[in-house]
């Protein structure tokens, strides 16, 4: 059980070192923590709307559905960096990590996919290449690191190749 009523609970990743997973809760603007053993607590974030949580390098990393930025939660000091897109008004969608160790995330307004550099903490932006705004649904890397989106509005799948 959730310890905050009608969070909202969309994903969940989990940091398998530390045998504890992470859920984003959207509609409170937290990020719960649950280790495999013991209860469940909340992470209030500062902006609202976490909405795809991604583990990393004893980092979630995370989108905001509301907002044009990502979040980074470091799981050992417990510091929330956020980061904003270089495209305004995109607002965050699902998220990915490559097999470079790259965070992607989707976006939802025009429509781009956001690769994240997890070294220099910089964003690269691909502008999705069809006529209909907005990727809402999935996102993922296959192994050879290419990026597979949906793309609801068109019907369509998209891979996007990172050089």
């Amino acid at each position: 059980v959730m310890p905050t009523p009608n969070c909202w609970v969309v994903q969940g990743t989990e940091d398998s070192s530390r045998q504890t997973l992470y859920f984003s809760e959207y509609n409170s603007s937290q990020l719960a923590k649950k280790p495999w053993v013991g209860p469940v607590t909340d992470i209030v974030l500062p902006t609202g709307g976490c909405a795809f949580p991604q583990y990393y390098r004893s980092r979630v990393f995370y989108s905001n559905w509301n907002t044009d930025r990502m979040g980074v939660y470091n799981v050992v000091s417990g510091g929330i960096v956020e980061y904003a897109y270089p495209v305004a008004g995109e607002l965050g969608g699902p998220i990915c990590k490559t097999k470079n160790n790259q965070i992607v995330i989707g976006t939802r307004n025009v429509g781009y996919i956001m690769v994240f550099d997890t070294n220099t903490g910089t964003f690269t932006a691909y502008k999705i290449p069809t006529a209909f705004p907005g990727l809402k649904d999935g996102i993922t890397s296959d192994k050879n690191g290419a990026v597979w989106f949906t793309e609801t509005g068109v019907n369509k799948l998209g891979r996007l190749v990172l050089p």
